[in-house]
Formats: structure tokens, C-alpha cells, sequence
């Protein structure tokens, strides 16, 4: 009998990964690379060198292949997924002209701003004056307003932009194709017809020209084949499908089983996200959340998400351990001690908005609140546990307000997941059920479903669900917890920044630790 199985590139913040599955979600190889920290030339700024992710992808696809000797010629598809806003330019040739501008990049382009009211044309001043604060936003935040501006060599001669995804995809199939699912941030795509803006003035808005885009192709299609070259360098077989899947979210979604608004999907990873597949778009004008498009057609994900999430905790290990990796039994002790402290922390609160955000936050900064020499550590890795899922909470009351929507349960994926302290506090703070699955590779698993679906290996997603993941345990609200969370998230948490935004700005004048501190403590 004949065997299918289906490979994945998955690229992270801090790693990128090829994984190859059978059709039951077992892992039959498995290659890993860390990624080189991010390299910031100002604050703020976060870049990456242009060959990096695709070195990486060389040496462990080689390394899957040469794993599975023969039976890699039983590979039927290829997907990749990928974090996303990444941005970075190509020359008439398909060179790098710098290096990638990444997703953490903070720079902005205020003179961007100036001159669409003033020196743009007359279509693109009147349609910024209308939606005044909308626009403002995009051509402050654009990428490619950056380089205009700065790099201004570099735009006039870039023949192409590209994100992550869309780069792998050249090097592999030679084509300059990218998935509609990896279109997120501030590109001149429109997400209710999943396809590019078609009017001019978007694009001068943006800073960018219509030529310089990728080809899109839908979720599920094919973007290429392996072409001799790469089969050469990576050992993949030469003419395998590359599958065109989403964003690292998006496929989370997919991979999760969450196909309707009835369930939530959190991902406890570097960035803390909340998500919700929907069948239509829904926005917010503040950008207090996101709308992206989902893994499937005709669906899209509203998306909320904190960049330090997780990272929090790592970042707790960190100032408890001095070391920067191998964190796994510290963290097993504080979450086993953690169990034994009750809900609220003994008092401890904390804002976990280390870095802005935008819709809610911007000026937002890190707090712990109420300490005495009473607490122990426990006690604050506890209260940092809560104060992401407060977070949480507070994205899922956005986009149900939006939405008109009310998930029943929730999904959580990534690391965190694997806490059973943090699974019940999710729980208890969002007063839901949580779901922990029987793998962590929930994102893979999603594009592995849709790199399945476009080959016919499984006749829908929700076939291919079935297939390769199943639930594991299901955490419910306890009912005297909801209670004092609901407490701490109502008369805490919310008025928070309010009560304390003069004291942010009065910080805000002695903030100089981004500019002195080490790549390792950012």
C-alpha cells in the first residue's frame, strides 16, 4: 500500500522548521534551524540579513530528505506558512537589494504623512481627507514608505517586493508567487476581494506600485513546482506541488479544527494571539484588532494579538535563571508552584503590554502592581500567566462587539498550552472552556491539511482534521475563579492605562534603556 505524506516549511520568529506528516498527523522527519537574532541599526527598528531564512530552509530540507532516503519520493505536496509582514526588495535580476524588514520593525514615515495631504494627487488628497485617520495610519506605518524615503536608490529601482513566503517560493519553484493567506500588514490588499487594491491612489498611499506585487494565488492552490535546481540543493523531488497555505495564525485556525465563529483559537507563542475565522470581514477603525484572510476561501480571520506574549515568560525565566536558554525545569517548577497560589495572584497584578499597542495602548509599558514583601516568585510568574490572558479576554470582547459573535470555547495552541495552570486560568478569565490538543505542531498541521487538500489526499478540511489531530483534555471555568477574575478584569486590568497614562509619558522622557540594552535582553 501506497504512502502519503505531506511536508511543511514552517518559518517563526525564532526558528524555521521543516516537518514532514502521514495523513494521521504522525511526524515521520523533522529538521529544526534557531534563527539568528533579529539586528536592530536604531530602536525600534528590527531587520534580518536577506539570506538567512533561505539558508536555513537549504540546510534542514536537506536534512529531512537525506533522513528519509527513498521514501521521500512518497512526499506529495509541499506547504509553507510562515510569520508574516516581512517585507524586503528584489532587483530586475531577483536579487535581495537589502535585508528583510521584519514583522517586530516599529520605524515610521511621518513626512509619508505630509505629503499625501499636500503633494499627492488631487483623487489620493481627497480620499485621504475623507478617511483622514485611516490613511494617515497606513502611509506613516508603510514599509515601503520607509524605503521611499530613506532608501530612495532602493525603491526607484526595486522591481519587486516580497514577504517570507513569497521568497521561498521563488527559490524553489522560480516563481514570483505568493499565497493571498500571507497578506498581512501593510501591503495595498484589499481583504474583502482577497486580492490586490485595484485603484492608483492605494498604491501612492502606500508607496508602492502595483507591478512591484507578487502573482497571488487562492488557499490550497498551487504556486509552483520544484523546479531541478532546487531538487539539486534541497534533495526534494524535482516537480513536487508548492502548496500555497496563510499566515502562521491563519493556519493555526485551520489546524485547530476552529472553522466558525463558535470557537476561538489563542496561540500562546512569542506574540500572544487571539483568533476568530469568520465568514465575512469585520474591522475595527481603531485597528484595536485585525481582519486577515483565513487558511480557507471565502473566510477570514479577526485577529488580536500582544508582541510580547509569551516572550513574557521567557523573559521572567530569564531575570530568575541569568541564562537565556534552557529555562525547561525552571519553568516546570514555577508552574507546579503556581498551581498552589490562588487566583489573583495574593494581590498581584500585571499590564502586559511591554511594547504599544496601537488600538489600545500607545503608550502602553509593563506594570506589576501590589507587591509586598509578602510575595514570592511564584506569586509573579502566577500574575504574569493572568495578565496575558487578561489580554486575551480583552481582544475576544473587541471582536465579539464587532462581530456579533460569541465563541463557545477556545482552542489554545503553542507552548503555553502545554501548562496546565496556564490552560485553566485561560479558562477561568475567559470563562470558557479550553481546549489542549494532541500536538503542539497545530500550525504545520494546518498547512499540511491544505498541501493535502490541493493534492487529493483529503476531500475537505474538515476530513483532513479529522485525520490529523484530536483533543486531548478540555479545561473548564471553576466558577469561585471567574469571579475574582471577573473582578480583577473589570476594576483592574480595563482602567489601568487610563488611571496611569500620565505617568507613561512622564516615563516616556526617561526611556533609555532600548537604546543601551543587548540584543538578549530586548
Amino acid at each position: 500500500m501506497s504512502k502519503d505524506y505531506l511536508a511543511v516549511i514552517d518559518i517563526g520568529t525564532q526558528s524555521s522548521r521543516v516537518i514532514v506528516f502521514d495523513t494521521h498527523g504522525n511526524v515521520i522527519s523533522k529538521a529544526s534551524r534557531t534563527a539568528k537574532p533579529y539586528y536592530s541599526k536604531q530602536p525600534g527598528w528590527a531587520e534580518l540579513p536577506s539570506d538567512q531564512v533561505w539558508n536555513d530552509c537549504q540546510v534542514i530540507l536537506k536534512e529531512v530528505t537525506d533522513d528519509m532516503g527513498e521514501e521521500k519520493n512518497n512526499i506529495r505536496s509541499l506547504a509553507i506558512t510562515a510569520n508574516r509582514d516581512n517585507i524586503m526588495p528584489l532587483d530586475e535580476n531577483l536579487k535581495p537589494m537589502r535585508d528583510w524588514i521584519i514583522w517586530l520593525d516599529k520605524r515610521q514615515t511621518p513626512e509619508a504623512v505630509y505629503d499625501i495631504h499636500h503633494k499627492a494627487t488631487m483623487k489620493t488628497r481627497v480620499v485621504s481627507g475623507v478617511a483622514r485617520s485611516l490613511m494617515e495610519y497606513v502611509a506613516s506605518n508603510s514599509k515601503f514608505n520607509w524605503l521611499k524615503y530613506n532608501e530612495p536608490e532602493t525603491h526607484q529601482q526595486a522591481a519587486y517586493y516580497c514577504t517570507l513566503s513569497g521568497y521561498l517560493t521563488l527559490k524553489l519553484t522560480g516563481k514570483t508567487a505568493d499565497a493571498t493567506g500571507m497578506q498581512c500588514g501593510f501591503l495595498p490588499f484589499d481583504n474583502a476581494s482577497e486580492d490586490w487594491f485595484k485603484y492608483d491612489f492605494i498604491y501612492e498611499i502606500f508607496g508602492v506600485r502595483r507591478d512591484q506585487m507578487f502573482d497571488l494565488v487562492k488557499q490550497g492552490g498551487i504556486l509552483g513546482n520544484i523546479t531541478a535546481e532546487a531538487a539539486q540543493i534541497t534533495g526534494l523531488p524535482e516537480g513536487l506541488p508548492v502548496v500555497a497555505t496563510a499566515g502562521d495564525k491563519q493556519v493555526e485556525s485551520l489546524g485547530a479544527g476552529a472553522f466558525t465563529p463558535e470557537e476561538a483559537v489563542i496561540s500562546y507563542g512569542t506574540m500572544a494571539s487571539l483568533s476568530v475565522m469568520m465568514d465575512k470581514a469585520v474591522s475595527d477603525s481603531k485597528f484595536k484588532f485585525n481582519t486577515f484572510p483565513s487558511a480557507l476561501e471565502k473566510k477570514w480571520n479577526a485577529e488580536f494579538n500582544i508582541y510580547r506574549g509569551y516572550w513574557l515568560i521567557t523573559w521572567f525565566c530569564r531575570q530568575y535563571t541569568g541564562r537565556d536558554d534552557n529555562h525547561g525545569e525552571f519553568l516546570r517548577e514555577m508552574d507546579e508552584a503556581a498551581e498552589y497560589v490562588p487566583a489573583g495572584s495574593n494581590g498581584l497584578f500585571l499590564f502586559p503590554f511591554f511594547t504599544p499597542h496601537e488600538g489600545f495602548y500607545p503608550r502602553g509599558k509593563g506594570a506589576i502592581f501590589g507587591l509586598t514583601d509578602a510575595h514570592h516568585r511564584a506569586d509573579i510568574f502566577r500574575c504574569f500567566l493572568e495578565g496575558i490572558a487578561f489580554a486575551m479576554r480583552q481582544g475576544l470582547d473587541v471582536i465579539e462587539k464587532a462581530s456579533k459573535q460569541q465563541p463557545k470555547r477556545v482552542v489554545v495552541c503553542g507552548g503555553g498550552s502545554r501548562s496546565d495552570v496556564g490552560m485553566q486560568i485561560t479558562a477561568d478569565i475567559l470563562n470558557r472552556p479550553t481546549v489542549r490538543l494532541d500536538t503542539v505542531e497545530v500550525c504545520a498541521i494546518g498547512a499540511a491539511i491544505l498541501g493535502g487538500m490541493a493534492v487529493g489526499v483529503f476531500k475537505s478540511a474538515e476530513e483532513g482534521v479529522k485525520s490529523m489531530r484530536e483533543e486531548v483534555k478540555v479545561f473548564t471555568p471553576n466558577p469561585e475563579n471567574v469571579k475574582i477574575y471577573e473582578d480583577l478584569y473589570n476594576n483592574v486590568y480595563l482602567p489601568y492605562y487610563n488611571k496611569n497614562k500620565d505617568a507613561f509619558k512622564v516615563l516616556d522622557k526617561y526611556s533609555h534603556l532600548q537604546e543601551k540594552a543587548p540584543e538578549a535582553d530586548r
